[in-house]
């Protein structure tokens, strides 16, 4: 299930991906989830509700963590999840991106 409040799955920015996560973290609506769960579930969100796409880039780690103002360590574990979960695809020298389906 989708951690997610009708407020904050609305209206997101497709230029900038980042701003519905942050708006998550400013509400924290979900006191007892971690934060590293909830950024799975919101970018899993925007994937599902294809407010990110196929084949687009996310920010680097340092890059969303920075802009959050969370532990880049928080970030890396929620994007490792992604990946084991085949949400995101890395290829050698390349940005993180939604994986395009098969």
């Amino acid at each position: 299930a989708v951690l997610l409040p009708a407020p904050l799955a609305e209206g997101h920015d497709r230029a900038h991906p980042d701003e519905q996560c942050r708006a998550h973290r400013q509400h924290r609506v979900h006191p007892d989830v971690p934060l590293r769960q909830q950024l799975v579930e919101q970018i899993a969100f925007l994937i599902i509700s294809e407010k990110l796409r196929p084949g687009e880039e996310l920010p680097s780690v340092r890059e969303l963590a920075r802009r959050l103002q969370i532990h880049h360590n928080t970030v890396s574990e929620a994007y490792q999840e992604l990946r084991k979960r085949r949400w995101l695809v890395r290829k050698p020298g390349q940005q993180l991106k939604v994986r395009t389906p098969e």
